[in-house]
């Protein structure tokens, strides 16, 4: 073996080397002991290459199921360290089943029903925690990311369950797609804005819940989805995100007819107590709204608020009191 290779070997990162380490891992069992060894010292370099990552969460989670989460968020932490893009994006495609396991109500867990609240409590302090910390950091965009591609993908699983003929599904949708956005509401705007442009696609969705429905499944769509589209339309009205005019007439045109659908008490068999409270926060939402949008948008939304809501309400000049003279003129 020449020099050349032999300081090459010289070179390459040592396990455990304290002078050279750039990642500190520390793993905790499923009763919050720690392993021996804690903390492994680690090198970027080397678990670039390595499939660390994978194997411990591909092949051990299958047993572990819920009894480590400890375990599977210490190791999410790690991944920010690793100043390698590529590799974080590989290790959050391995962790994103895992991390959806916990988010969501799967009927197979192994999981104690009385472990659930602690389990989503625990991923949800993790989230906010690292969110609210540094948006911009990497740990920050991978929890997003997972947020948002949970919300994306249960929004058609909770509006299309079959719940008339198993209503325990109906706990299961509507917990996985309420519950990450309760979380999301209390993260950054940058992930309110991404909920908002996930439901602006969401057109299929909203057509869905438009058609004609049984008493029951309309009360179902009101439960899930009214708490969701009136928490957007208040992060519109607000200025808690600042999105695109695209975007803003969008979310109006897509969802405002759904809104005041849901709203309309003939859809179901009891009065609801809070209807004047919910229609007074759809009014000054689409007012607040509006008044941020060029005058040529207000008629558009204005002939979407005639057309789809008219039946369901007897003074429609509200969200439109500036310029609905104006507006009924051009009718």
């Amino acid at each position: 073996m020449d020099s050349t290779a032999n300081e090459q070997m010289d070179l390459r990162p040592q396990f455990g080397a304290t002078n050279s380490a750039d990642v500190r891992l520390r793993i905790f069992g499923p009763n919050r002991e720690e392993y021996d060894g804690n903390p492994l010292r680690l090198h970027s370099q080397t678990l670039q290459t390595s499939e660390l990552f994978k194997a411990l969460l591909s092949e051990r989670w299958p047993s572990l199921r819920f009894s480590n989460v400890d375990e599977c968020l210490a190791i999410l932490s790690v991944a920010s360290e690793l100043l390698v893009d590529k590799q974080n994006n590989n290790y959050l495609e391995f962790v994103r089943e895992n991390i959806k396991a916990m988010l969501y109500f799967l009927s197979s867990c192994d999981c104690a029903d009385d472990k659930q609240p602690i389990i989503r409590e625990a991923v949800g302090k993790f989230i906010l925690e690292n969110l609210q910390e540094d948006e911009s950091s990497g740990i920050a965009e991978m929890c997003r990311h997972i947020i948002l591609e949970e919300f994306k993908a249960n929004i058609a699983i909770a509006v299309t369950s079959n719940t008339e003929t198993n209503p325990a599904d109906e706990e299961h949708s509507y917990f996985a797609l309420l519950w990450p956005f309760t979380l999301i509401e209390r993260c950054d705007g940058t992930t309110m804005e991404g909920a908002v442009k996930i439901l602006c696609e969401e057109m299929k969705v909203a057509h869905i819940i438009m058609q004609p429905q049984k008493h029951y499944t309309a009360s179902r769509y009101r439960k899930i989805m009214l708490p969701i589209l009136l928490g957007c339309l208040d992060a519109l009205a607000n200025g808690k995100i600042i999105v695109k005019r695209k975007l803003r007439v969008g979310f109006l045109t897509i969802w405002l007819p759904v809104m005041a659908r849901l709203l309309c008490p003939n859809l179901y068999f009891n009065h609801i107590s809070d209807d004047h409270v919910l229609k007074t926060r759809l009014c000054r939402g689409v007012s607040n709204v509006v008044e941020t949008l060029p005058f040529a948008d207000w008629r558009g939304i204005y002939n979407i608020w005639i057309d789809c809501c008219a039946k369901y309400y007897i003074d429609l000049r509200i969200p439109f009191a500036s310029g609905c003279k104006v507006l009924q003129e051009h009718k």
